[in-house]
């Protein structure tokens, strides 16, 4: 009898011991059920690890609360180091080693889905309301005007935030950008589609229910300067004029006449220098020539001057300028049109 007693009081140290050492940490409440959420300051922190894939791969959350979601990496160089989550247009490339985070706003119960890059990895996050959980999905505020169904037609793009005065943040958010010169938050709901997977270089006509930014219960898009939200129905790739060249190739470009290749869309926009020694003249030195290289890719547009056998790359491809002809002669100027690239485009 004794010596149960002794067993049950040992018993019982042991399981205290264990439960002081894995409480919530101080200052932080803790999510139940997920051990990698918590709140601080109001604020809710979901951390997730990115080597090899994502750990953990599915988290729950709260709920109506300001949250972060925060990514671990160290030593990462895998399809992991690119996050994309589509339904929110987020597109971010994380360091090899070190701590991003990425502001999700207040969500309303619904389940995130993300993965890297390539569609390799996934993870999801739940958001679970105080009173119940599941998801739904994103609906215009009843008290205020919803458009009717309305057809845009633009390109894809990162959508320009509303205060440009303070510093800014580098993930891209897709959208639409109509040929009028407004921006449109698209909701592609379940569909596989978004935009990451369609070129930001082609025309397309986007149809779906509009709703205002007034209008949305949601104050996700109220940074980005946008008319409001179309939830995409359908979309259609208009007819462009782009010629189309594959990866893995030698291209030759015209000054200001773009190439699309993998969806991105090239273009040399001007030779800021062309200094090489004219083919009709001994020269002490050889000259050089350089030009600028405008880039849309699906993360952005960019332009850099690059020289001869000097490259420059994207999150996909790189792209190398091999040869500019006609080699100058002393007797003349060497005309705009006249000027012929070659460049070669891999894939990474």
């Amino acid at each position: 009898m004794k010596a149960t007693a002794i067993a049950i009081l040992i018993a019982a140290v042991i399981i205290g011991s264990i439960i002081v050492l894995t409480g919530p940490r101080t200052g932080a409440e803790q999510i139940s059920g997920a051990n990698n959420v918590t709140i601080v300051d109001g604020k809710q922190i979901i951390e997730i690890g990115a080597r090899g894939g994502y750990q953990p791969r599915k988290s729950v959350a709260q709920a109506g609360i300001p949250t972060i979601l925060r990514f671990n990496t160290n030593g990462t160089f895998d399809c992991s180091s690119s996050v994309r989550i589509p339904s929110m247009n987020i597109s971010r490339n994380l360091p090899s080693s070190g701590i991003t985070d990425i502001d999700l706003g207040s969500q309303l119960a619904t389940t995130l889905q993300g993965m890297c890059g390539m569609g390799m990895y996934r993870f999801e996050i739940e958001f679970r309301s105080r009173t119940g959980s599941g998801p739904v999905n994103i609906t215009p505020n009843e008290s205020a005007p919803v458009s009717a169904t309305k057809t845009v037609v633009g390109v894809f793009t990162c959508l320009p935030h509303r205060d440009t005065s303070g510093p800014q943040t580098l993930e891209c958010a897709f959208g639409l950008k109509a040929d009028d010169g407004l921006f449109y938050a698209l909701d592609w709901g379940d569909s596989a589609t978004s935009a990451f997977d369609l070129p930001m270089d082609r025309k397309f006509s986007v149809t779906g229910l509009f709703v205002s930014l007034e209008a949305l219960s949601t104050d996700q898009w109220q940074k980005y300067a946008v008319e409001g939200i179309i939830k995409v129905s359908s979309y259609e790739e208009l007819k462009s004029d782009i010629p189309v060249a594959p990866i893995n190739s030698k291209v030759t470009l015209e000054l200001n006449k773009p190439v699309s290749i993998g969806g991105t869309t090239i273009k040399i926009s001007a030779v800021t220098q062309d200094s090489r020694c004219p083919s009709d003249v001994t020269c002490i030195q050889a000259g050089k020539v350089t030009v600028v290289l405008d880039i849309v890719s699906p993360f952005g547009p960019s332009s850099m001057e690059i020289g001869l056998g000097q490259n420059v790359t994207t999150e996909t491809l790189s792209f190398t300028l091999d040869s500019v002809t006609p080699y100058p002669i002393s007797t003349r100027k060497t005309l705009d049109g006249e000027y012929r690239f070659m460049i070669t485009a891999k894939s990474r």
